[in-house]
């Protein structure tokens, strides 16, 4: 049985897969975690409470 020759968007093709699972990876990557080095040395303070307000 012959082989078939090659499409001329098949390599094209793999390429966009291999990026589309990248910037899957990325995406699913989670997000930058904050160092004790990095923390703030207060704390926020809370926000007033408004009179009235329930």
């Amino acid at each position: 049985m012959p082989v078939k020759p090659e499409s001329i968007l098949h390599r094209p093709w793999l390429w966009a897969q291999g990026v589309m699972v990248l910037v899957m990876v990325v995406l699913a990557a989670p997000g930058r975690r904050e160092s004790p080095q990095e923390a703030p040395a207060e704390p926020v303070p809370a926000a007033p409470l408004l009179a009235g307000a329930s």
